[in-house]
């Protein structure tokens, strides 16, 4: 069981001398927008509205690539690789 929190963005022209690191609480659904933004000419800073700092409730499903037939949604309001953030919300999903 894995996550996938490590993101790469850079606006058109943009250039830092070492790798920016951000805490922002972003998820996946945030990402349409932020793709629209860099490509109208946005720094990488105005691509998402959240900023280091905020709380924010994020959901996702958590399942094995072995048991592909059953998922859990957790919620997690902390850094993404804390997995002591990360609580089950009851919700199960089966095939």
């Amino acid at each position: 069981m894995r996550q996938c929190p490590l993101l790469l963005i850079k606006g058109m022209g943009e250039t830092h001398d070492t790798m920016q690191i951000s805490q922002a609480p972003i998820s996946f659904e945030d990402l349409q927008e932020a793709y629209t933004r860099l490509l109208d000419g946005k720094q990488s800073t105005a691509a998402f509205d959240w900023k280091e700092g905020d709380v924010r409730e994020r959901r996702f499903l958590k399942y094995s690539f072995l048991d592909e037939d059953h998922m859990q949604e957790y919620v997690q309001t902390g850094y993404a690789f804390d997995r002591n953030t990360m609580k089950a919300t009851g919700r199960e999903y089966n095939r």
